[in-house]
């Protein structure tokens, strides 16, 4: 372990750069200049919109594509457009019904020429306090795409599309679905979902339509406008199995935490039950606010809970509104859950109660406060996956890089991840953490935590630490051999540039003090130092955060990635053992009664292996045991390899 982890930041400011380009091109558009309204002064993106013309020959356009387009277009407005307002409060009513709307953006712009910006930043550099007048700079672009809105999925830190579930689906073409700068109003629209499959959309009639198949599907838009010209557009959309039908739900609240559990009763005899008897609970982890859609295939994984449900443990899958706020909050949620499946259950069986990622935290904090007020939570195993009991790691240049970004013009895409990044749980759980770019201070030297950690610490040892009454068990995806996954230390992992004065060069952490980012954006250039524990090539659950970066700024940048991967939760935090992350686990002392650890690879996080799948089977069915005092040495044969 570095002696010093302290973290410090050093800024150097350039009056003549990105910033000030930026302003003075903003300060000369006007209606005449840029009719439009939509000025596209930056490189990363432009040849997207060009390339969504309408034409024959324009590509088909993936989710992620609209989500591009439609942040640069309103990046790029100069002045206020209603028609780029944000679509998803309007599209959130339907998608609660089960609708999927499609949204159509028909956008005039104007962009920079090809080599206006070049020539642009060369008279800022040379301390120009005027520039070319900017119809010289300036070209005309039209760009036309369509998406069908689905709700977000998050990956940890990553919002991203959403699939649609199941072969049945229900379009619709909302009343303002049609999104355009351009005057034009639209006459009438069809949708061809293949195979000589098509049908007329009227704003706000449903249309519905059967997959044939799961996968991804092509759908193309026939537009018809008042200007008496026919436009097409096409997009993919991803369709996913649908979760089977639960039985009931609770709806779980405490002040203003909600969440929300998805019961499936088990079977016997190969019929479902009609009530509670043998109940397992299991948690979501970072951020919440997962559909039961989404969580069924992480806790299905080789058949998880279809073997469960078959050998007539009753499924209760336990789901947070908000899982960004403080880790306590949520689990009193869990505990109404616990108090419910008691209630509910009416017998003297026990209970399997856990979770997965910092679900398992929620689920430890939970049956550690309810022990510690002296509540009978009848619960017998105690199970988690991957879960960072003692901490979870995103690298600190890719922190470093995200607060900042998020701060710039056009980084839409890194406003959400800085804001999760910055979140209560978020900084409850990382063992290194980079505040958000307004504490930022030249010189200024950060712990290596966030207070909120250290305070989530004491608060958890002061309800017990580990509950004690059940067996406690884990599973983790890193190895239990001490090798790490090939990410050397101090190794540069990612590397973009934008312009002269927008780029970035992010390493992997040291143990000992040295530079881990190294970023310019606009006018200001960023140093970050610090030391720490090895931790980004460690054995552990990975996380693709480097590459996620590599694919957020955008295919019009110039950008490298060395390093897609780096271990997220060690296999040391997932198995509750301390000490160094590089030596094998076999003989180290547990604060889990058994533990199951890769044994091929360092897998993604939470990703279970068949024999992960059996083991935690294998527990959840076993009779009731009486379990050790945690902390103690796990019993060798216990202790699964």
């Amino acid at each position: 372990m570095a002696e010093d982890q302290s973290m410090q930041v050093e800024r150097t400011l350039d009056e003549s750069g990105l910033f000030r380009v930026h302003a003075m091109l903003r300060e000369m558009a006007d209606a005449e200049s840029v009719p439009s309204g939509i000025l596209v002064d930056v490189n990363a993106g432009a040849d997207l919109l060009d390339a969504l013309d309408g034409s024959a020959l324009a590509p088909v356009a993936e989710p992620r594509d609209w989500i591009a387009g439609w942040r640069l277009l309103a990046a790029c407005a100069v002045r206020p457009l209603d028609a780029l307002r944000d679509p998803a409060p309007e599209a959130a009513p339907l998608q609660e019904v089960g609708a999927t709307p499609i949204y159509v953006a028909d956008f005039a712009y104007e962009r920079l020429r090809p080599r206006a910006l070049v020539h642009v930043q060369r008279a800022a550099a040379g301390g120009a306090s005027t520039l070319p007048p900017l119809p010289h700079l300036v070209e005309a672009g039209q760009a036309l795409f369509a998406t069908a809105l689905l709700p977000v999925e998050y990956d940890l830190f990553t919002p991203g599309p959403g699939k649609h579930y199941g072969l049945q689906a229900t379009f619709v073409l909302p009343a303002g679905g049609y999104r355009t700068n351009t005057g034009r109003a639209l006459l009438s629209a069809a949708v061809d979902f293949g195979g000589g499959r098509a049908a007329e959309l009227r704003p706000g009639e449903p249309v519905r339509h059967a997959f044939a198949e799961y996968g991804e599907h092509r759908l193309t838009l026939a537009l018809r406008t008042d200007d008496g010209v026919e436009r097409t557009c096409a997009f993919t959309l991803e369709v996913a199995p649908a979760a089977p039908a639960f039985n009931t739900t609770w709806e779980l609240t405490d002040g203003d935490a909600r969440g929300t559990a998805w019961v499936y009763y088990g079977k016997e005899g190969g019929v479902a039950r009609d009530r509670l008897k043998k109940p397992v609970l299991i948690a979501e982890g970072f951020p919440g606010g997962r559909t039961i859609e989404q969580l069924w295939p992480l806790v299905n994984q080789h058949g998880l809970a279809d073997t469960l449900i078959s050998k007539g443990h009753d499924l209760v899958i336990v789901g947070f509104r908000d899982g960004t706020r403080a880790i306590a909050d949520n689990a009193r949620l869990y505990v109404k859950c616990l108090q419910r499946a008691i209630a509910e259950k009416a017998n003297s069986e026990t209970i399997a109660a856990g979770g997965a990622s910092m679900g398992g935290l929620i689920a430890r904090y939970a049956l550690c406060s309810m022990e510690k007020a002296g509540q009978d939570h009848q619960t017998r195993l105690f199970f988690t996956v991957d879960t960072p009991h003692n901490g979870a790691n995103i690298p600190v240049s890719v922190q470093a890089f995200v607060q900042l970004y998020a701060t710039s013009q056009h980084g839409g895409g890194a406003k959400e991840p800085a804001r999760l990044m910055a979140s209560t749980a978020a900084q409850q759980m990382l063992l290194f953490w980079i505040p958000p770019y307004s504490e930022w201070e030249d010189g200024k030297t950060f712990p290596p935590a966030s207070p909120k950690r250290g305070e989530f610490i004491k608060d958890l040892l002061n309800v017990g630490w580990m509950p004690r009454r059940p067996r406690c068990i884990g599973t983790a995806d890193g190895v239990a051999t001490g090798v790490g996954n090939g990410v050397p230390e101090g190794a540069k992992a990612f590397w973009m540039e934008c312009t002269a004065w927008y780029w970035a060069d992010l390493w992997a952490v040291k143990e000992t003090s040295s530079q881990f980012i190294d970023t310019n954006c606009g006018w200001e250039n960023w140093k970050w130092r610090g030391g720490a524990w090895r931790i980004d090539g460690a054995p552990g659950g990975t996380r693709d955060t480097w590459k996620e970066a590599y694919d957020g700024v955008g295919s019009g940048v110039r950008r490298e990635v060395w390093h897609r991967s780096h271990c997220f939760v060690s296999s040391i935090s997932a198995c509750a053992i301390t000490g160094p992350m590089y030596e094998p686990l076999a003989g180290r002392i547990s604060e889990l009664h058994a533990y199951r650890a890769s044994s091929t690879t360092n897998l993604p996080h939470i990703v279970l292996d068949v024999q992960m799948k059996d083991f935690l089977v294998t527990e959840i069915t076993a009779a009731s045991t009486s379990a050790e005092v945690a902390g103690a040495q796990a019993d060798p044969a216990l202790v699964a390899q």
